[in-house]
């Protein structure tokens, strides 16, 4: 009978405001009560004057949003029902919310929550990660750590030092959660890495991460 119940939950979706909310590299953090039997997930729908996929140019400092949690909607046993505090995790950079607000304002009235948004910060550290070199293009076999390390506005990238040419060092800048630099004299600018998880992923899918 257990197995049947779950197999006929639904999902059920509606408004619904936090009792807190926080924000650490670039992820939200909410605490919105709940049952000791349903799951709960959220999402934000983003206010259209701060998506980052809108085509006015207007600035974007605080971003209005509203939050929308889906419960299971499970025939529970009236023990399992007791009313329980759950946090729930949102990944910004998987929403709409500009890269460029500093500040979410969630919901309207007396329920409204202003929560300043905490990204990854990167500058004085190094991430690297390991690579197997298999001999081509004259380089030795064997491991090499493929490391980047950003100090006073600079990334320094060690790649091409496995061809035997010197460090890279490019300007950067964070932006959301992506790391932009730009390099010679036209200053063109590129997607260098993106924040994944307190983790830079390339634009091939290399992971690398942070060295303590």
């Amino acid at each position: 009978m257990k197995a049947l119940l779950i197999a006929l939950s639904l999902v059920v979706a509606s408004s619904a405001s936090a009792s807190s909310a926080f924000t650490h590299d670039n992820n939200l953090y909410l605490t919105i009560l709940g049952d000791s039997c349903n799951t709960l997930s959220a999402s934000l729908k983003v206010d259209d004057l701060c998506r980052r996929d809108r085509v006015t140019a207007n600035q974007v400092k605080d971003c209005r949003v509203d939050l929308l949690v889906m419960s299971t909607a499970m025939a529970c046993e009236e023990q399992t029902t007791l009313p329980t505090a759950k946090v729930i995790k949102i990944d910004l950079a998987q929403t709409l919310v500009d890269n460029h607000a500093t500040r979410l304002i969630i919901g309207q009235g007396e329920n409204k929550m202003v929560v300043k948004i905490n990204r990854m910060i990167v500058d004085e550290k190094m991430f690297c990660r390991t690579i197997v070199r298999d001999g081509s293009f004259g380089q030795p076999k064997g491991e090499a750590q493929h490391c980047v390390r950003f100090s006073n506005g600079k990334m320094a990238d060690n790649a091409n030092t496995f061809f035997g040419n010197p460090p890279t060092l490019e300007d950067f800048k964070v932006v959301g959660n992506k790391i932009i630099t730009t390099s010679g004299a036209k200053e063109i600018a590129r997607i260098a890495f993106t924040i994944v998880d307190r983790k830079l992923v390339n634009e091939v899918g290399a992971v690398l991460t942070e060295q303590k």
